[in-house]
């Protein structure tokens, strides 16, 4: 009898000895949830909001005229806007930012955390860059916080890291957010490179949309200078999003800081996202 073995044994042995190394050698110096992202284009399928909403020039001399041409009521008085946002390392887009939003925001709510949502510990950027000439026009309207981040454990999900500093934020809005009977302001929830134009957050400020609205927004790469194809109607990223928490801040009715999908409708060409 012969002692070689047959092969489909020495396929086996190749093939076990291959899933061996791999699991014991290979996977644990993988990024997590390395095979999710990697199959990502055979799985994955578009979460975008399906209603887009036309966004027609907002005229300062005929507001109930604009608010009805979106198909929206007029707010009598306006009401308070609100910027919200995670801040990691952008300065140059976050002055940028300011100076779009600032004749029109009230108050600009920024977090900073010590750790990326990776885990990975980083220097602290903007509390002495608030203290500089850039920053001195808006930093009366500034609340600022830095928050303790943390090193994720072996295989953590990032996710959950994010999700304790938005909930972070959402003490600090909810401990901020005007009693009733005062109206809830319109928060903008969205990354500091999401950045919503002067002309949309008057729109917003001055008419009822609804609870919820996505931002629609045209993309650029690398610098303004550089626009990503395929985006017809200004919607290519719509993360951002504008909301009032008329529950003030009931999180079983989806009151909370995210920055995932909220509604269906998005408002088309509402501002600029650079990444």
């Amino acid at each position: 009898m012969s002692s070689r073995l047959s092969r489909p044994a020495r396929a086996a042995l190749v093939v076990g000895g291959a899933v061996l190394v791999f699991y014991t050698i290979l996977l644990p110096l993988l990024p997590h949830s390395f095979f999710s992202y990697a199959t990502r284009p055979l799985w994955d399928k578009s979460d975008a909001p399906t209603e887009l909403i036309a966004h027609f020039p907002f005229d300062p001399e005929d507001v109930k005229g604009s608010c009805a041409r979106q198909g929206w009521d007029h707010r009598v008085p306006p009401v308070d806007v609100w910027d919200v946002t995670l801040f990691s390392t952008e300065i140059d887009l976050l002055l940028l930012r300011l100076h779009e939003l600032s004749p029109l925001v009230s108050a600009f709510y920024i977090m900073e955390s010590s750790h990326s949502f990776t885990g990975v510990p980083k220097p602290p950027l903007l509390a002495d860059a608030l203290l500089t000439d850039p920053f001195r026009p808006f930093v009366d309207r500034i609340h600022f916080t830095y928050r303790q981040g943390r090193t994720l454990q072996h295989g953590e999900d990032p996710f959950t890291q994010e999700n304790e500093v938005r909930i972070a934020m959402d003490a600090i809005l909810l401990a901020n957010f005007p009693p009733a009977p005062a109206p809830p302001p319109v928060m903008l929830f969205s990354d500091v490179d999401e950045i919503p134009s002067r002309e949309t957050i008057a729109l917003l400020k001055a008419c009822d949309f609804g609870p919820t609205l996505h931002l629609g927004m045209r993309e650029f790469v690398y610098s303004f200078a550089w626009v990503v194809g395929g985006d017809e109607m200004g919607a290519g990223s719509w993360r951002a999003s504008a909301v009032q928490w008329m529950n003030r801040g009931d999180s079983s009715v989806g009151e909370y800081y995210r920055h995932s999908k909220v509604t269906e409708q998005v408002l088309v060409d509402s501002g600029w996202h650079c990444s």
